[in-house]
């Protein structure tokens, strides 16, 4: 007889907790480990270290959400939605992993580059809508992008120098004019006397 009263009274709080668990999750759901409300007008991911893949899934599942999503690069963390960053010093795969993960970025600053004219180029001819501003080196000088001209008067020029030039110009949008006085310089071996 104790057993059936114990069942009795049982029953309803199992069945009460069963109806509790299923409303819960009717209208909360996990989103990276945190509880979130399906009607959610935004869901913020920002400070989570969060895959392209798994951001790109949660957007599909709340269509309707505003999605809040922070990038790293380097040492600095970006909004998801910045249309310019600047960075410092960072790889070419950095600012390619960055450049995917931030859609609205139009404009990339970045600070003591150590990326090679070539580097440079290929990031430019990969991603033709995104102004990048860096410092390109070229016969031994370090030159801003954004300059209107390029003047190499007095700068000892070698033939592979000259290649590097011309390849790089593209490097250089705002540039009305280059200027070469000393147009190649070619060492001759010494002679005795």
């Amino acid at each position: 007889m104790k057993e059936k009263k114990r069942l009795y009274w049982l029953l309803p709080v199992v069945i009460l907790l069963l109806a509790a668990v299923g409303w819960f999750f009717w209208k909360y759901t996990f989103v990276d480990g945190t509880v979130t409300a399906r009607s959610a007008d935004t869901i913020d991911l920002r400070g989570r270290e969060i895959s392209e893949e798994k951001l790109r899934t949660i957007e599909s599942r709340f269509p309707d959400a505003h999605v809040l999503w922070d990038v790293t690069v380097g040492e600095k963390s970006f909004d998801g939605e910045s249309e310019s960053i600047a960075v410092q010093d960072a790889s070419a795969d950095m600012l390619r992993a960055a450049i995917t993960r931030l859609p609205k970025l139009r404009t990339l600053v970045l600070t003591d580059s150590t990326l090679s004219p070539a580097d440079q180029l290929a990031l430019t001819e990969e991603f033709p809508s995104m102004l990048f501003s860096w410092d390109v080196t070229l016969a031994g000088r370090t030159i801003p992008s954004d300059v209107t001209a390029l003047d190499f008067t007095g700068t000892p020029l070698t033939e592979e120098d000259l290649s590097e030039l011309s390849a790089a110009l593209p490097l250089f949008s705002n540039a009305k004019s280059v200027k070469l006085l000393s147009l190649i310089h070619i060492s001759e071996p010494t002679r005795p006397y």
